[in-house]
């Protein structure tokens, strides 16, 4: 094909870097998977800190399992609440336990954290090291709902799918491909308030545990974007049934809208320079 490139990015480079996220085992030996997360620098305090990044609603279930009575957790047939990450080691992914932390900036006066409005987070990673994947670079205004990435041009969507629960000792990244298909500021819900956010729109449906995958260029290899939603339409339908006997009413549908939200790399570089800060002033107060 005329103009086809082929030095494009390989998605073997990037899949050392991505994680699929864990908190808990079931009875029957499987790991509750949650999401995805991948590298994007070390601690700048602590050399065996890994920052990875991922959508805050995963990092709230993490933290969520990660707290509940031992009873709690029985009761959502778990028997324990260790936190996990499988990543590739030596030819094959394996879950290892971790500990994290996160340091979230506060963006408005009734103290909504930034991380909260934009489903955007850094955690703090102590257990594994993973090297980094780097940002595309651009520049945005939260206010704006013009993002500065080409629309139309091919990325590919590397992450941790949730079917049922995965295998304790068997865990797989899906590799998905599609296009940047428009970009907007989305206003989502966020304690009870409308919150603008900017969005990438991808022109496919991702489900359940790509939450936290990275959107990769496949151009050059940069971060553009982070998956963190698809939306749904819903629709009322009228059905008629003459077995056993005749009933007819409207029954409400809700289907996926056919697009996937992404969080731009701006967002996510944000909350990365707000967890460096941090690091930052603690090491330079001690």
């Amino acid at each position: 094909m005329e103009g086809a490139n082929s030095e494009k990015f390989k998605a073997g480079k990037a899949l050392p870097s991505i994680v699929a996220l864990a908190c808990g085992k079931y009875e029957n030996g499987t790991i509750k998977a949650i999401g995805t997360g991948f590298g994007v620098g070390p601690s700048i305090i602590d050399e065996n800190t890994t920052l990875l990044a991922t959508c805050t609603h995963v990092a709230e279930e993490i933290f969520r399992v990660s707290n509940i009575k031992e009873y709690e957790g029985k009761s959502e047939g778990l028997i324990d609440n260790r936190i996990r990450a499988a990543l590739f080691e030596d030819g094959k992914y394996l879950w290892k336990e971790i500990s994290v932390d996160q340091i979230d900036a506060k963006e408005s006066a009734d103290d909504l954290g930034f991380s909260e409005i934009h489903d955007a987070c850094i955690l703090r990673v102590s257990g594994i090291k993973i090297p980094s994947l780097h940002f595309f670079k651009g520049s945005l205004n939260l206010g704006d709902d013009h993002i500065s990435y080409e629309m139309g041009s091919e990325v590919m969507i590397v992450g941790y799918p949730i079917f049922n629960e995965f295998p304790t000792n068997f865990i797989m990244p899906y590799i998905l491909k599609t296009i940047i298909s428009s970009s907007m500021a989305y206003f989502f819900n966020r304690s009870g308030k409308k919150y603008p956010s900017p969005r990438l729109a991808l022109g496919c449906i991702v489900g359940g545990g790509f939450s936290g995958s990275p959107v990769i260029s496949i151009e050059d290899g940069s971060v553009v974007g982070m998956i963190d939603y698809t939306p749904f339409e819903t629709s009322e339908i009228d059905i008629k049934f003459n077995k056993p006997s005749p009933i007819e009413g409207n029954v409400r549908l809700e289907y996926p809208a056919g697009i996937t939200f992404a969080i731009p790399s701006m967002i996510i570089k944000r909350s990365l320079d707000f967890t460096l800060d941090w690091e930052r002033n603690s090491k330079s107060s001690k």
